[in-house]
């Protein structure tokens, strides 16, 4: 299958939050991910990284070991000490970063 005959493209939803890092490559495509959230997958932690907040924040809600549950849209101080410190990246950028070794994806 040729790949070249897909287009892919930000989330209508999630543009204005990541406008900054989409204009670093123009159509580029927003990946979101958390520095301490890794998930093992066959056996090993690995780094996930997600196309919505909102699932990487459910994600984040459902790790062991969470003294406070996060609950997406929460006002009080707890929750906010509890919210994950979301990152974005340009899915052409982690790419590069994966092909050049420069990715970290594990702990």
């Amino acid at each position: 299958m040729d790949m070249r005959l897909f287009r892919l493209r930000p989330l209508a939803d999630e543009t204005p939050e990541v406008a900054r890092e989409l204009t670093s490559v123009p159509g580029s495509v927003p990946l979101f991910w958390e520095p301490n959230l890794f998930i093992t997958v066959e056996g090993e932690q690995r780094r996930p990284y997600f196309f919505r907040v909102a699932d990487l924040e459910a994600t984040w809600a459902r790790q062991p070991g969470r003294k406070l549950t996060y609950l997406p849209g929460s006002i009080n101080a707890d929750a906010e000490a509890a919210k994950p410190s979301v990152r974005v990246l340009g899915i052409e950028r982690l790419l590069a970063q994966l092909e050049g070794g420069e990715a970290y994806v594990e702990p």
